[in-house]
C-alpha cells in the first residue's frame, strides 16, 4: 500500500496519534493531586500510593485488548480500529474530568484502555504507506508524535487544571469563587476534543486498507489446515519473542520513570524531592517534550542513516541506565536557578534515549514478521507493554512512597527507585546486545535494498481502487 505522495495521510496519522497520546500523558502533572481531592490522604509523601492506579488502570484495559485489536486490525483494518479507538476515548475522558471518586475515575481509564487500539494498528499501518528506505523515519514520526503528546499533555493538565485555586481556598480558610466545582474538567474536555478533531482528520485523509485486509483473510484461510478454525490466529515467529521481551521491559522502565519523576518533583525538599507546584512540573515536561520532538524530526532519521536499527537500539538503551541513576542527585545543586537547568538537561538527554530505543523497538517488531501479521504482532507487543505499564506506576508509586517514608539510609532512601531501574535496564541492554541479529535491520524477507523498493510488495493502486488479486496469489 506504498503511496506516492504520503505526507497528507501521513500528517492525519501523527495528528490521531498525537491525540491519543494526550489521553495518556495530561493526567501526569495533577494525578496526585486527583488523588489529594478524593481525599484519600492529607499527607503530601503518601499520595504516590494513591496516583500510579491512573496510568495502571488504563494500561490494564489495554492489556486485556491488544491482541485482539491488532487481529482485528489486520482482517478488517487498521484505519477502522484506529478510528474506533479515538472516537470510543471522548466520552470516558469527559467523564473523568467530572469524576467525584476514585473508583469513577479508575472505571473511566480503564475503558480509554479497553476501547483503544490506536497504537498498534498505526505503528503497524505506517510502514506500508512509504518505501523501505524511509520506514526508519516513519517509525521516527510515530515516536515523534509521543514526544509532541509530552509536550502539549502535561501543558494543558498543567495549565488547565484548577486545583491551585482549591488549595489556595484553603489555605486561606475563606470561601472563593475561583475554586471551581470539577478543577480536573478542562484538561480532559480540550484532549476530548483533540480525539474528536483527530478522528475526522484519519477518517478524511488516510487511505483505506480494507483490501490489503480482506486479501490477507483470504490468503490465510486459504492456507489454513483443514481441521483449524477459520477465524484461528497463528501466533507470531519465535524470532519475534526476543523484540517482543525487550519491549516489555523498556515499556515497564519507562512507565516506572515517567510515572515516579513528577512525584519526585512535587516531593518536599527536606524529603529530598524539589517541592514544586503542578504548572512547574507540566513546564518541565513540556519542554523536555519539545527536545524529543526536534530530535525525533530531525536528528534521527540522520543517525538511521549511518547507524543500523539494532545498534542504535542497543546503544540508547544502555545509556539509559546511568541517567535513571543520576536524577536525585539534582537536588545537591543549591541554587534554584541550576537545579532547574540541569533538570531540564537532564530530562531532554533521557527522552531522547528512550525515544530512540522506542522507536528502533517499533521497527523491529515491523521487521520481525511478514507485512500481514504486523498489526497481530504490534497487538502481541502491545499486550505486553501495557501489562508492563499497567503494573509500573503502581509498583514505581509504592516503592517511592515507601523510600519518602522509611526513614531508612541511602540506598534505601530516595534513592532507592532509581538504582533499581538502573540495575533493571541491564536486562533489555542484554537482551539487544545477544538476541537481536542483523536480519532485524531490514524488512521481514527483504533481500532489496534500493531506495526505491516497494515497502511491502503492494502497488499504490492496492488503495481502494485496485482490482482484487487472484485467490490463490500469495505474496512474498
Amino acid at each position: 500500500m506504498t503511496l506516492q505522495r504520503p505526507s497528507l495521510a501521513l500528517a492525519a496519522l501523527a495528528f490521531g496519534l498525537t491525540a491519543n497520546t494526550l489521553a495518556i500523558t495530561n493526567i501526569f502533572p495533577y494525578a496526585p493531586f486527583m488523588a489529594k481531592a478524593f481525599g484519600l490522604t492529607a499527607d503530601d509523601r503518601e499520595l504516590g500510593f494513591y496516583a500510579g492506579f491512573f496510568m495502571s488502570s488504563l494500561m490494564l484495559g489495554a492489556g486485556l485488548s491488544a491482541y485482539a485489536w491488532g487481529v482485528v486490525a489486520d482482517r478488517h483494518g487498521r484505519k477502522r480500529v484506529i478510528l474506533f479507538g479515538l472516537a470510543s476515548s471522548v466520552a470516558p475522558q469527559l467523564l473523568f474530568g467530572v469524576a467525584t471518586s476514585m473508583a469513577w475515575a479508575l472505571t473511566c481509564r480503564f475503558v480509554i484502555g479497553l476501547l483503544n487500539g490506536v497504537s498498534g494498528a498505526a505503528k503497524a499501518l505506517a510502514p506500508e504507506l512509504v518505501p523501505p528506505s524511509e520506514q526508519a523515519g516513519v517509525m521516527s514520526m510515530i515516536a515523534a508524535t509521543w514526544g509532541l503528546g509530552n509536550l502539549l499533555g502535561p501543558a494543558i493538565g498543567g495549565t488547565l487544571s484548577r486545583y491551585h485555586l482549591c488549595e489556595a481556598e484553603a489555605a486561606s480558610g475563606a470561601p472563593s469563587a475561583g475554586c471551581p466545582a470539577f478543577p480536573f474538567l478542562w484538561p480532559n474536555l480540550v484532549c476530548a476534543a483533540a480525539a474528536a478533531a483527530g478522528g475526522v482528520a484519519v477518517a478524511l485523509l488516510l487511505p483505506d486498507d480494507r483490501r490489503r485486509a480482506e486479501r490477507a483473510a483470504l490468503r490465510d484461510a486459504t492456507h489454513a489446515p483443514s481441521d483449524a478454525p477459520s477465524d484461528a490466529a497463528p501466533p507470531p515467529p519465535r524470532a519475534a519473542a526476543a523484540p517482543v521481551g525487550f519491549y516489555g521491559c523498556v515499556a515497564l522502565l519507562d512507565i516506572i520513570n515517567s510515572e515516579v519523576f513528577p512525584l519526585w518533583c512535587v516531593a518536599p525538599r527536606p524529603s529530598g524531592g524539589l517541592g514544586l507546584g503542578a504548572n512547574e512540573v507540566g513546564a518541565v515536561l513540556s519542554v523536555s517534550g519539545l527536545a524529543l520532538l526536534v530530535f525525533q524530526l530531525l536528528i534521527f532519521p540522520c543517525i538511521s542513516r549511518r547507524v543500523s536499527v539494532t545498534r542504535s537500539c542497543s546503544c540508547a538503551c544502555a545509556l539509559c541506565g546511568p541517567l535513571y541513576l543520576l536524577l536525585p542527585f539534582i537536588t545537591r545543586f543549591e541554587d534554584d536557578r541550576l537545579v532547574m537547568g540541569a533538570l531540564l538537561v537532564y530530562l531532554c538527554l533521557l527522552r531522547c534515549a528512550a525515544g530512540t530505543t522506542f522507536t528502533c523497538a517499533f521497527t523491529i517488531l515491523n521487521n520481525g514478521v511478514p507485512p500481514d501479521e504486523r498489526g497481530k504482532m504490534q497487538g502481541v507487543a502491545m499486550t505486553v507493554g501495557s501489562i508492563a505499564r499497567g503494573v509500573g506506576p503502581t509498583l514505581g508509586a509504592e516503592l517511592f512512597a515507601w523510600s519518602l517514608t522509611n526513614g531508612l539510609p541511602s540506598p534505601f532512601d530516595i534513592h532507592f527507585t532509581f538504582v533499581l531501574l538502573c540495575l533493571f535496564n541491564t536486562v533489555p541492554v542484554a537482551i539487544a546486545m545477544c538476541a537481536f541479529t542483523r536480519a532485524l535491520d531490514r524488512p521481514f524477507g527483504a533481500t532489496d535494498t534500493r531506495t526505491d523498493a516497494p515497502s511491502d510488495g503492494f502497488k499504490p493502486k492496492d488503495i481502494e481502487i485496485a482490482p482484487a488479486a487472484p485467490s490463490g496469489h500469495v505474496r512474498p
